[in-house]
């Protein structure tokens, strides 16, 4: 299962108490950003808003899964998810995600913006008991109630397509511990991207589709099973990828 120390419960208080304070601030300077500065639109915004709602009332352990082709790929499903005003009433429903230490958490200002946002950023070259540490923060969290954005891929695609072939095993272990969980797998996309890039193009508008698993694997050895949990939830993701394609082609 997991264990987390009672050092890691208070951090993680302190994060959604200060990440909620801070958001009356923090969440404006993101929205216009997006907004006014990028134009990114959401399409289909208001059903997306009211989806994320109803399953977040179902109060159930949510670990959304989604493909990765910009740095900015977690903000806009946040973004797309949610208001302003639902977060800043309804802070326990804004995700967690884990972003790359080594891109995003390179100075003291960067690693106090990513704690007040309800980021862990993860050393992604650090050993297997510091990855399993991480792994049972994430499941602490989880078991909060509290959303959490993984991306299965471990990173941005280089293919500019969900790299099934390149799906880390994290996401089934999480699976295999927490067995009352639900997963969001998401596909988003915009229409200006080709590839992977560090930023989507300005005046994008962003496809998301989605479905929601509860994978359950017949598996007995354990790294077995988790492999077969984690590909579940990557042959979901491809599925929406490959709607999202032939979509255009009609």
């Amino acid at each position: 299962m997991y264990e987390v120390s009672f050092w890691v419960k208070v951090k993680v208080l302190f994060q959604r108490i200060l990440g909620n304070l801070s958001f009356i601030i923090i969440g404006i300077i993101v929205i216009l950003l997006l907004k006014f500065y990028f134009r990114f639109k959401i399409l289909d915004h208001q059903k997306h808003k009211a989806f994320y709602r109803n399953i977040i009332k179902k109060n159930k352990p949510i670990l959304i899964c989604s493909n990765h082709l910009t740095m900015i790929d977690s903000v806009i499903l946040q973004y797309a998810f949610g208001s302003y005003f639902f977060y800043l009433f309804h802070f326990n429903a804004f995700p967690w995600n884990v972003p790359a230490q080594e891109v995003f958490a390179k100075n003291v200002f960067a690693k106090m913006f990513l704690f007040l946002v309800k980021c862990i950023p993860i050393d992604r070259k650090g050993s297997l008991e510091y990855h399993e540490k991480m792994l049972n923060q994430i499941k602490y969290i989880l078991m909060l109630k509290e959303p959490f954005i993984i991306f299965p891929e471990g990173g941005r695609s280089r293919k500019g397509i969900f790299d099934l072939e390149n799906i880390t095993y994290g996401v089934g272990r999480i699976v295999y511990d927490l067995k009352d969980i639900e997963v969001l797998c998401v596909y988003l996309r915009g229409n200006k991207q080709k590839s992977f890039t560090n930023l989507p193009e300005k005046d994008s508008e962003f496809y998301i589709s989605y479905k929601i698993i509860t994978p359950i694997t017949t598996e007995k050895k354990r790294l077995a099973a988790e492999r077969d949990l984690a590909l579940q939830i990557g042959h979901t993701i491809k599925q929406l990828e490959e709607e999202y394609f032939h979509s255009l082609s009609n």
